[in-house]
């Protein structure tokens, strides 16, 4: 094989790995978006204050959660807290955006090819991905 088969063949290989990650994105933000709600279904019933929008603005890949936040002694009322849980336009990537700043976890494929999604690089599962968006917006000060 020459270089330019080379070439040929990791471009064909890459192409079919976006597909394969396209593809599987949507079914890993739906797993995530349940474990969320399942994970805001307990905090509620641990007395929080919260609530989950599924379809914002219509969207399926944009949902938000509002923290309904104690206001101050000098203050009458206070904005809940959001957070916003999006699919990228690509699908390559959830982003988390919250108070504290953005979050992204990437949708990849394994080296057997069973779909995941990584922080930092490190592949992480549903419920801890959920950990990782939830835990610092439930309990920051």
């Amino acid at each position: 094989m020459s270089w330019i088969d080379d070439g040929l063949k990791r471009q064909k290989e890459a192409s079919i790995r976006r597909e394969k990650i396209s593809g599987n994105a949507p079914n890993l933000y739906q797993e995530l978006w349940q474990e969320i709600e399942r994970c805001v279904d307990e905090a509620k019933k641990g007395g929080m204050r919260l609530h989950c929008e599924r379809y914002l603005y219509g969207d399926t890949t944009d949902r938000e959660v509002r923290l309904s936040v104690i206001p101050s002694p000098t203050q009458s009322s206070a904005n809940p807290k959001t957070l916003h849980v999006t699919l990228s336009d690509d699908s390559h990537s959830i982003e988390i955006t919250r108070d504290s700043g953005l979050l992204k976890l990437d949708v990849d494929i394994s080296v057997n090819g069973v779909p995941l999604l990584k922080h930092a690089g490190v592949a992480v599962s549903i419920p801890k991905a959920a950990q990782l968006i939830l835990e610092p917006f439930f309990f920051s000060v």
